[in-house]
């Protein structure tokens, strides 16, 4: 892991291309990466039919703004496309077409076009008109809705807002269970926002939007499709759990799915650290982002659990919801017994042990609960001592020892003020066995308790001596003179 880990140059200046072809590289092999270790069946089954259903659709968009919607002409593609869309529905669930340029995906899976459908121009022109960059098809359409919907998209596009619009009127015909989204396409030179790396920046809202997306579709009843998650997990592996830059990037996310983030990474913190193949390690993340979904279950199959405990209600409603997904791989079988175990002690009154991903995610979600200021209030080398004290009883003990060799004295998010009277907030990970109680540094007080003008990252190991653990820092107003 110390090798893994470079320092952090305060004065590192960014280069938007370099950010630019990484994002790229980033998303395509993720892309490629997420498809391991799903069933690989279905993967193929999604390709070929997606290319039969995204054939279909360019066609009927383009034809129909040429004729008229009751044309009898347009029965039979109508028919096709309604068939192939039933059959990837009952093997996927949700259904989504998303473009991203020239280049269209099914679900996460890369359709390919074929040359007559690249020479009259791209599916992703077509839906641009309206401003949309992708349509999420929630259950089977009729043949009147879909002829609604192919006769709106023949329509000029409406205002200002022409993919608002577009659900409006399709709304207003009676067909409500059709999604769009925004454009999507690869950020160019210039891009840049922020002062750090670009790409990391575009990796955490990709996932706040991701977990977003999927807990509220679960709360509407809707089949939760793992592959997003599964695409964002594969980004972060990319990226490097143990990244300095991970650790303070979930903050302005709501907070059901801030926790959800903060744990799903440091499952992956210790994923990684015991060697779990890549495939598995994927589906770790993808469990531990779906750990507490249960919450997420819509009220009539909430009230169905209604008898249970609190806690242990959610994790049965979890697994309901699981178990009843399409389809039977590993990956499913571990989010559904991550769901029921994530909160069991490491040894029951029956002495039997959780399985491994429910041990894990035990250990991430209670470090994160016990730092939460909603929940413990804990200062991490305080949440981190607990966790601690539970090994062997509460927690697996090589896991619980591992959290500790890998967070140190003074764990990522740490206060502390400094013998020079400075501030800081810890960001970094155990490098190795020297740097055990001084982690990588960012400033947030000069001496006196005023936020620096011009912050940058410090590292422990090269100076500035921790006197204390502060368990919050409240910056003080400068008064010019």
């Amino acid at each position: 892991m110390a090798d893994s880990i470079r320092p952090v140059a305060a004065d590192t200046q960014p280069n938007p291309d370099h950010d630019c072809k990484l994002i790229q590289k980033r998303l395509a092999l993720a892309l490629q990466r997420s498809s391991i270790g799903e069933n690989k069946l279905l993967t193929q089954e999604v390709r070929e039919r997606g290319e039969q259903l995204v054939g279909i659709l360019h066609s009927l968009f383009r034809t129909m703004r040429m004729y008229e919607v009751e044309n009898q002409a347009f029965d039979k593609p109508i028919a096709e496309f309604l068939e192939c869309l039933r059959l990837l529905i009952d093997s996927l669930g949700p259904v989504s077409v998303v473009t991203v340029e020239d280049q269209v995906y099914v679900n996460d899976v890369r359709i390919r076009v074929s040359e007559r459908t690249a020479a009259q121009g791209s599916l992703g022109q077509e839906l641009r008109k309206h401003n949309v960059g992708g349509v999420t098809f929630h259950s089977v359409l009729s043949t009147e809705e879909a002829r609604c919907l192919f006769s709106c998209f023949a329509k000029p596009p409406a205002g200002s807002s022409p993919r608002s619009a577009l659900t409006r009127a399709l709304y207003k015909k009676g067909v409500r269970r059709i999604e769009f989204v925004g454009l999507h396409r690869y950020p160019k030179a210039g891009d840049y926002r922020r002062t750090k790396s670009n790409a990391d920046y575009e990796l955490f809202d990709r996932m706040k939007r991701t977990v977003e997306q999927t807990w509220d579709n679960a709360v509407s009843g809707m089949v939760i499709n793992a592959r997003g998650l599964r695409r964002v997990v594969a980004e972060l592996i990319e990226v490097g759990p143990g990244s300095d830059a991970l650790w303070d990037r979930f903050e302005d996310a709501s907070p059901h799915v801030s926790h959800t983030l903060r744990v799903g990474h440091l499952s992956l913190v210790l994923g990684s650290a015991i060697g779990l193949a890549h495939p598995t390690l994927q589906d770790l993340g993808v469990a531990a982002l779906l750990h507490d979904f249960g919450y997420a279950a819509p009220s009539e199959l909430a009230a169905r659990v209604s008898h249970l405990r609190h806690l242990l209600g959610h994790t049965v409603l979890g697994a309901r919801m699981f178990a009843s997904h399409r389809g039977f791989h590993e990956g499913k079988v571990q989010r559904i017994l991550v769901a029921l175990h994530h909160h069991h002690d490491y040894v029951n009154r029956s002495g039997s042990i959780p399985p491994l991903f429910g041990r894990i995610v035990r250990i991430a979600e209670d470090y994160d609960n016990f730092t939460r200021p909603d929940a413990g209030a804990m200062a991490p080398p305080e949440a981190l001592a607990a966790i601690a004290a539970g090994a062997g009883s509460r927690y697996d003990p090589i896991l619980a020892q591992l959290l500790v060799n890998l967070l140190g004295r003074f764990p990522p998010g740490t206060i502390l003020e400094l013998d020079d009277g400075r501030t800081v907030c810890t960001l970094s990970m155990v490098r190795d066995v020297e740097t055990f109680a001084t982690p990588r540094a960012f400033v947030v007080g000069d001496p006196g308790g005023w936020v620096p003008d011009y912050p940058g990252v410090i590292d422990l190991a090269e100076g500035g001596v921790p006197i204390s653990v502060l368990r919050s820092f409240t910056p003080r107003e400068r008064v010019y003179r």
